[in-house]
């Protein structure tokens, strides 16, 4: 008999009850995401176990695998593809996803923020609260791998339970000056494209690297708002100081998740020509983690490229 699932809400478990249904041919659709699965670390073999204790074992570790929500979301995906698109599997299962994630997010980062200065801090608020922060991570570990195909879910998921959720408010206020003071991220908006918060945040790391990367970069308050923020060298645009510095008060006094510090965490290096390739460095980073997740073509990719290293 035909069985009908939606592929949107599998937790691990009940993926492996398909896995495991000689009905549904889950032997064929083990092999087909564990033998993927392997190559990013799982650790329970790419066939399915012949013996009773050997098998439990299996599921064990695949279960565990699953813990991370990106690993799960990636299988999810990948077995709804199989099934979707063998013709092997017509008549065995009919699948569906009820909530396909979908965002188109612009070929470049935008020459400056298309949010109110309270948003953007709300979006930079992400990266010193434990649970965005590990969906943040996820995001940046999947852009290695095969897993970027999963990332606008993630970005989805940040956008609904955080940026976008009435119940989710970080409360920091700064009193470095009156500008910055009256920056709140506490109110969630209405609703932002999940597109133009993944660029947003791209937007905040190549602002705050200039800070961190500089050598005033654990100087007090208004030798990094002197000497960085608003130094043209350093190149960020007057319009978005008050909040880059809004930013630079809530990374600098919070503990950020280690992938961030990594990022982060350059060596100090002297505004002008040193400071200016540095920039350029982290532009085209960002750049190609865009590439990575395929938020740009190709032709856009090599275009903005030869830009960047033009700006040298």
């Amino acid at each position: 008999m035909e069985v009908r699932v939606d592929f949107a809400d599998l937790n691990a478990e009940t993926l492996w009850s398909y896995f495991v249904s000689k009905a549904c041919y889950g032997g064929a659709l083990a092999y087909a995401v564990l033998s993927r699965a392997r190559k990013l670390g799982c650790q329970c073999g790419v066939s399915l176990e012949r013996l009773k204790e050997a098998r439990e074992k299996q599921k064990t570790d695949w279960i565990e695998w699953c813990s991370k929500f990106c690993n799960l979301l990636w299988a999810r995906n990948v077995a709804f593809q199989v099934i979707s698109e063998r013709p092997s599997f017509k008549s065995r299962l009919t699948v569906c996803w009820s909530s396909r994630a979908h965002y188109s997010c612009p070929a470049i980062v935008s020459s400056e923020f298309n949010l109110s200065h309270s948003t953007v801090a709300r979006i930079a608020s992400l990266a010193v609260h434990s649970e965005s922060s590990e969906f943040l991570d996820q995001v940046v570990l999947c852009a290695s791998d095969e897993r970027r195909d999963i990332i606008p879910y993630l970005w989805s998921k940040l956008k609904d339970n955080f940026v976008c959720s009435k119940t989710w408010a970080p409360s920091f206020q700064f009193t470095f000056a009156d500008e910055v003071q009256l920056i709140d991220p506490s109110a969630s908006p209405c609703d932002i494209e999940t597109g133009l918060i993944a660029e947003t945040w791209c937007r905040i790391l190549v602002h705050i690297s200039r800070i961190f990367s500089s050598s005033h970069s654990k100087s007090d308050q208004q030798t990094v708002w002197k000497n960085v923020v608003c130094n043209p060298a350093f190149q960020i645009p007057v319009q978005e100081r008050v909040i880059t510095m809004w930013i630079w008060l809530l990374w600098s006094s919070n503990t950020l998740p280690f992938f961030l510090n990594k990022a982060l965490n350059r060596p100090p290096e002297v505004a002008g020509s040193t400071e200016n390739a540095a920039g350029v460095e982290f532009r085209l980073h960002v750049l190609q983690s865009l590439r990575s997740k395929r938020l740009v073509s190709k032709t856009e990719y090599f275009n903005k490229r030869q830009c960047i290293i033009s700006s040298l």
